[in-house]
């Protein structure tokens, strides 16, 4: 396995997370597997929960992170290659956002659904079409 190191990623600000109010994050971490990006987005929370007692644009985006859903994508293979899958990738998003409307079978295979740990929900998707994309790429 080889990770790349992604120089031109975009980054979110604690406020600007707050800001936004999103109701679902979805972490899309360009060449990293699904075990990866669980790992790194799970840090990344709880660096927010963490700025929380230190700033208070953390304590804004560490409360939007508690009530948005939080999903992750598995970035060896979606939202980073060109080509077949591409459609896996919309597929992903649509299972994640409104995976009552049609599930495709990726769930746990190409995402993740941290919504229960970030926001006390179950995973099976969202009823909104409002997400922050945080991701590399």
């Amino acid at each position: 396995m080889h990770a790349y190191q992604v120089e031109n990623s975009v980054q979110f600000t604690p406020q600007q997370l707050a800001e936004s109010r999103p109701d679902v994050v979805v972490f899309a971490l360009c060449g990293y597997s699904l075990e990866a990006s669980i790992k790194m987005a799970r840090e990344a929370m709880q660096k927010l929960g963490e700025a929380a007692a230190a700033a208070a644009g953390g304590r804004g985006a560490a409360d939007a992170l508690r009530r948005a859903r939080v999903v992750v994508t598995d970035g060896m293979h979606v939202f980073s290659r060109p080509g077949p899958w591409l459609a896996e990738s919309l597929e992903v998003l649509v299972e994640a956002l409104h995976g009552e409307a049609q599930g495709y079978g990726h769930e746990g295979k190409l995402w993740v659904d941290l919504g229960s740990e970030a926001a006390g929900a179950g995973a099976g998707g969202s009823k909104t079409g409002a997400a922050l994309v945080a991701g590399t790429g």
